[in-house]
């Protein structure tokens, strides 16, 4: 394969970098002999080198006198931010030794270095390994503008160890040749409490109260202890600091409290015990061994010698100590600590947050001082799982397994970090992206307050540096198994694994084992055969860090792997091909989707091959308009539809162009029949047939692809200007638009289809023949029982309208579990789509004796409702709302749905569903004995009549019988009309439990008993 089909070696992460610049280098050079000094520069980098070592870091170069580290490559740590200013004053204590040594020569030796944070990728060029970014630069600006001696550090690493060191307030630098800045801060030393900073504490009430029992209840002659585990963030450090800071709190509590963080990079021995004891003195690293051995000796009652030996290991002098005299110095202050408060009422607190990188001299010690003293402190250990040492040491120590909070306790974090935050999507996508992990709240929470679009598709460093460094001691076979896999969009199978390995050279005998570790780790899940990754989030960590170059290879390889499928996921196929830069393949499975120009989630992707597409790609270009813009009609985009439709039409006649021409005035006869200007509906559509006859005879071939599609687009606009005339209440011109798809689809068999199906029950449906239409429709919804799909889509939800129309509520139920079989993404118009759907089971619910579901699908029928961003798509939601509504009950959401409903009809000239608000309103205020109100809308509603449109026959019904009470003495014409709307709607009905239904649906039960049933003379006298 050539290099572009090849992953490259390397990845994209987040890793610190460190500068470190000796300052008048020069100046010295010139004092010393050459070869003194490169072997004085030499002995300097020797010991900078081994720090960096020590902490995990790696030396990138050296540039003359400045050397470079990166931290996070090749290894990954989370708290690599931590390691690094950890590093730089460590080199600040080397440099103090050495300049000692040479003091007697006034030569003095002084370093600035600059700190930071940001993505990088590693590769190699050549033999070497490499690393390239921004942040290089940063780093090497935040070196030169440091103090003497001095750290600088930038926002991203302060942001990272916060908790660990102290800082200056900061302040801006501007980036040499760049118009952007940053902001940095001086590092003033180490943070003498590191662990337990943060503003918020996560809702865990019932454990710490199980911890204070647990601490109230030891006994210092015997080894005690606590134990909490749980998954990284979940709060294991903030709550130890709440316990803290409770028991400090406790009326009398004088007992010292020793914290420390355990940590594998130190370059001390002893580290953690000596971090345990420098919370207890307050000690800081600045301070030299004499004050250190002083101060020990006048607060404790040790010997001047334990005293200095503690000082030399603080201080980490090259005083010669063995590790057993080391122990006894750190026995003997140890002990004294906890002698001197022995008679407190409370035990001494010992805190080691994450234990299970406890460094082993400290475990040594351990173990030493609970061999042989007599007062024994209480543990409080943190760590993701419970290490086999503190079995060892603690055998009876209570562990505690901490899990996600509660979606309240969520909730109430969201509301505590970010009150401000008033947009419920960012809300809701914080609360559902960290999955209860309160760490992960406030990362995502100060990553959508820092990002001006708000985008958390990006997994913020923090917790990319956390899922990174929990993979970081897996083989590394095994590691670049799971970064490739995270290409795919959701699961995948063993065979899919194995497809990719292959392609990749890779290891194909790992894929077994690798799961079982993947699983065991809680990495992955399995269902059925498929696997997935637990927490979208890590997925998304995983292939954040992988190259560009190697994404688009993998992308690449996915598609293929999903092409050898029977039915591969068009979506996410389409996915692949356009991440693997694949267009043309792309646009090819793009065009041939059967609901492309229903399905909003094809939008993206149109637009992505619209600008990809060579300038002389004319057809396909037309076909990717033309979709852009039927998409944006049928989910009632219709700003962006008239500047597509703008778009072609100036092409067409600039260039004279007919194919253009058809699409354009295809598009616009859709664009008007929505807008109900069906004059303007009946031009343009004219107006695209002729375009479309003059395509078809003049192709070459009467069954090539363009024939085809040609013909099909010509169908499309009779089927549009069928509902047109339908809803112009013209039959005939209905019925022959009809006859001329027939005639069209004559010896075509492959022309019926599920579109042309529906246009034949629209038909129906709009004159009133319910059954008709459901018999036309049954062959695209019964085969689909099982599995629906997104081509019987439209066919099941005109299903459910004429089956509610039927008051067969058992079908209406029925199809909306096959419509909720078919993802939402695939629904045309989804908000209105869904509103409708679930009016329409409201409906249902409530005349099958089950009130509570019809109120509960109202809500969820006004929350899409209140996502429409179309007039007169939430025109329709809307018509539907008030007419379930006023059936369940519910008459103040009836008539303020109506207004809303009126209003807008009103001013887009929706007559069809304004005219269904506005009857409804008329019933309330009838019932209300409100006549004047009544007899206003019935007046508005009377327009609507004598255009002769189609207009919904119940609400004609209840119109006319209204009409009819609104007169005096009686209107004869109006009863005619009533008595025949309302026969011919219970001509509809196949049994007589549908005929009993349909009389109890609003008004319509008393205008049968007063027009088709036997009754004495009514009364009239109350008419008004």
């Amino acid at each position: 394969m050539s290099d572009d089909q090849n992953l490259k070696s390397g990845e994209r992460r987040h890793a610190t970098m460190l500068f470190s610049d000796m300052t008048g280098f020069t100046r010295l050079s010139e004092r010393l002999d050459p070869e003194d000094m490169d072997a004085l520069m030499s002995s300097v980098f020797s010991s900078f080198e081994g720090i960096v070592r020590s902490h995990g870091g790696t030396v990138e170069k050296y540039i003359g006198d400045a050397l470079v580290a990166v931290f996070g490559v090749p290894n990954i740590h989370e708290d690599d931010p931590s390691r690094a200013v950890s590093t730089a004053l460590a080199f600040g204590r080397e440099l103090r030794r050495i300049n000692e040594r040479f003091r007697d020569r006034s030569i003095r030796l002084d370093f600035r270095t600059g700190i930071h944070t940001g993505l990088v990728t590693t590769g190699k060029r050549g033999e070497y390994d490499v690393v390239t970014g921004h942040a290089m630069s940063i780093a090497s600006r935040l070196e030169t503008e440091a103090p003497v001696g001095g750290i600088l550090v930038s926002a991203e690493t302060k942001q990272r160890c916060a908790q660990d060191f102290m800082f200056d307030t900061g302040h801006t630098l501007t980036l040499k040749g760049k118009e952007d800045s940053i902001e940095a801060y001086r590092v003033l030393g180490r943070n003498p409490n590191p662990m337990f900073g943060g503003s918020y504490f996560a809702n865990r009430t019932r454990e710490l109260e199980m911890l204070t029992r647990t601490f109230l209840r030891h006994d210092s002659e015997q080894p005690g202890g606590f134990m909490l585990t749980g998954q990284p963030g979940l709060g294991k450090t903030r709550l130890a600091g709440r316990f803290i800071e409770q028991i400090k709190a406790f009326p009398g509590f004088s007992a010292p409290v020793l914290t420390a963080r355990a940590r594998r990079y130190r370059d001390l021995n002893f580290a953690v015990i000596i971090d345990l004891l420098l919370t207890y003195f307050s000690f800081e690293s600045s301070h030299d061994a004499a004050y250190i051995a002083e101060e020990t000796a006048r607060l404790l009652p040790v010997e001047h010698k334990t005293a200095a030996g503690f000082a030399d290991l603080v201080q980490n002098s090259d005083a010669p100590t063995s590790e057993t005299q080391s122990i006894v110095v750190l026995f003997a202050i140890f002990k004294a600590i906890l002698e001197k408060h022995v008679d407190s009422a409370f035990s001494t607190l010992v805190v080691i947050d994450n234990v299970s990188v406890l460094d082993e001299e400290s475990r040594d010690f351990l173990r030493f001082f609970l061999e042989n003293s007599a007062v024994k402190p209480f543990f409080l250990f943190t760590g993701r799982k419970k290490p086999p040492l503190i079995d060892d040491l603690l055998p009876d120590v209570e562990t505690l397994k901490l899990e996600p909070l509660s979606a309240q306790a969520c909730s109430d974090l969201v509301d505590m970090l970010w009150p401000e935050c008033s947009d419920p999507s960012i809300r809701n996508a914080i609360l559902n992206t960290a999955k209860g992990n309160p760490l992960f709240i406030e990362e995502y929470v100060r990553y959508a307050r820092e990002s001006h679009h708000k985008d958390l598709t990006t997994v913020p460093t923090t917790i990319q540096s956390i899922f990174l460094s929990l993979i970081d001691a897996f083989p590394v076979p095994m590691r670049e198994l799971l970064t490739r896999v995270s290409v795919f969009i959701e699961s995948f199978t063993t065979e899919d694994m194995a497809f990719v390995q292959r392609r990749t050279d890779g290891e194909t005998g790992i894929i077994d084992e690798a799961l079982d570790l993947f699983i065991q780790e809680g990495i992955l899940v399995s269902n059925d055969g498929h696997y997935s990754f637990r927490y979208d989030m890590f997925k998304t960590a995983m292939y954040d860090s992988l190259l560009n170059h190697n994404k688009r290879i993998l992308h690449r390889i996915v598609a293929d792997c999903m092409k050898q499928q029977e039915q591969p996921h068009t979506g996410r196929l389409l996915h692949h091909l356009v991440h693997a830069e694949s267009y043309e393949e792309a646009g090819s499975t793009l065009l041939d989707v059967h609901d492309l120009h229903l399905n909003l989630a094809y939008l993206p992707y149109i637009d992505l091959l619209l600008e990809k597409l060579p300038a002389d790609e004319r057809s396909r270009r037309l076909r990717l308009m033309f979709a852009k813009s039927a998409v944006n009609i049928n989910n009632g985009n219709m700003r962006e539809t008239d500047i597509a439709v703008r778009e072609l039409l100036d092409i067409a006649m600039n260039e004279h162009n007919v194919e253009y021409a058809a699409s354009a005035f295809h598009l616009m006869c859709g664009h008007q029949r929505q807008n109900y200007n069906f004059e303007k509906a009946r031009i343009s559509g004219e107006t695209a047939i002729q375009y479309y006859n003059t395509l078809i005879e003049a192709s070459d071939t009467k069954s090539g692809a363009l024939y085809t599609r040609h013909r099909s687009l010509r169908r499309n606009v009779f089927g549009i200007l069928s509902v047109t005339e339908s809803l112009a209440a013209d039959r005939n011109a209905a019925r022959d638009f009809l006859r001329r798809i027939e005639a069209d689809c004559a010896g075509h068999g492959d022309c019926e289809t599920a579109e042309t199906a529906g246009y034949r029950a629209s038909y129906y449906l709009l004159f009133g023949e319910y059954a008709r239409g459901m018999a036309a429709l049954r062959p695209y919804i019964e085969p689909y029982d099982a599995d629906p799909d997104s081509s019987s889509q439209e066919a099941i939800y005109l299903g459910m309208l004429l089956s509610r129309q039927l008051c067969d509520y058992e079908a209406v139920i029925a199809l909306a579990a096959k419509l909720s079989k078919i993802p939402e993404t695939s629904y045309p118009n989804r908000q209105t789509h869904q509103s409708q759907v679930h009016s329409m089971l409201a409906d249902a619910h409530y005349f099958l004796g089950e009130p509570k579901k019809a109120t509960e699908h109202l809500r969820q029928a006004e929350f899409y409702q209140l996502q429409i961003r179309s007039d007169l798509d939430r025109i329709d939601a809307l018509r539907s709302l008030t007419s379930a509504s006023l059936i369940v009950g519910d008459i103040e959401h009836a008539d303020r749905f109506a207004r809303q409903c009126i209003g807008l009809g009103m001013q887009h000239s929706a007559y069809y569903p304004a005219f269904s608000a506005l009857i409804v309103l008329a019933e309330l205020l009838h019932g209300r004995e409100d006549f004047i109100g009544r007899d206003f809308f019935l007046m508005q509603a009377s327009y609507y009549v004598a255009t002769g449109f189609s207009l919904p026959r119940r609400d004609l019904i209840i119109y006319h019988y209204l009409q009819d009470l609104a007169c005096p003495d009686g209107c004869p014409a109006q009863q005619d009309r009533t008595r025949a709307l309302m026969q011919a709607e219970i001509e509809q009905m196949a049994s007589e439990t549908q005929r009993k239904r349909l009389l109890a649906v609003r008004s319509l039960g008393c205008a049968h008993d007063t027009y088709l049933t036997e009754r004495p003379p009514r009364d009239t006298s109350e008419k008004r």
